[in-house]
């Protein structure tokens, strides 16, 4: 086939979760709805944080990081690196991305071109960032388990402990289904309705979970927000 006799795309269509247009607009109301949970469940843990000093510790820098992430995660998904990349790529197939956001893998099994490069990079950059950032959450992780073992308490130990587990389960499923994303072969079967699945787990579901984790087990989070709103209740009445 004649390359040059192919039309070039130049927008593309997102197919989005459902082919039903019956539940496209409830579908929409509750992303909106996760997204203000999200920002401000992950804000509010930021505000107590930054406010109270009790709190200004190496475990809730850590939260604070995670926070950082799940509003970021959400809000931003197309890297400069990788948008780059996209641009020396020429698309002449479809213009239907099967994905709801305009993620890079759908886009780029979509080029007539050679991808070598593209796929190269994704698999570099979700590489380094993607398993450095897990190891380095694995490793804190694993110094906060060594302190919870030093506690007497043995009702003490057991609280850390079942916070700490709902902690790593969200952090697995989070790290785990972005290098399932981002790190494999192009070979591999994909199944658009899978991907789609897996994307809204690490880039919906967990960063509005990650705050209700957080916050709603945590007494100290909870009180540095209960004096952080009683004192601006308190300012605004004066």
């Amino acid at each position: 086939m004649d390359v040059y006799n192919l039309t070039t795309v130049t927008q593309f269509i997102l197919i989005g979760l459902s082919d039903l247009p019956v539940v496209r607009y409830p579908l929409f109301v509750a992303f909106i709805i996760i997204y203000q949970i999200t920002l401000l469940g992950n804000g509010a843990i930021l505000l107590a944080i930054v406010t109270e000093r009790k709190l200004q510790t190496p475990m809730y820098y850590l939260l604070a990081n995670l926070s950082l992430l799940d509003i970021f995660c959400p809000s931003a998904t197309n890297s400069f690196m990788h948008t780059m990349a996209t641009f020396s790529l020429s698309f002449c197939k479809s213009n239907r991305v099967n994905q709801y956001y305009c993620d890079i893998p759908p886009v780029v099994a979509l080029s007539c071109s050679s991808t070598f490069i593209a796929e190269l990079l994704i698999l570099l950059m979700g590489s380094v960032f993607g398993v450095g950032a897990f190891l380095i959450t694995l490793i804190s992780y694993i110094y906060i388990v060594s302190t919870i073992l030093k506690i007497q308490s043995v009702e003490g130990k057991r609280k850390a402990f079942s916070t700490c587990a709902s902690h790593l389960l969200v952090v697995f499923l989070f790290y785990g289904t972005t290098i399932f994303t981002y790190i494999r072969p192009s070979s591999s079967q994909h199944s658009p309705a899978r991907d789609r699945l897996i994307s809204m787990l690490y880039g919906v579901i967990t960063p509005m979970l990650n705050p209700i984790i957080y916050s709603l087990r945590n007494t100290e989070v909870k009180g540095a927000l209960r004096k952080v709103f009683h004192h601006r209740i308190c300012s605004q009445k004066t």
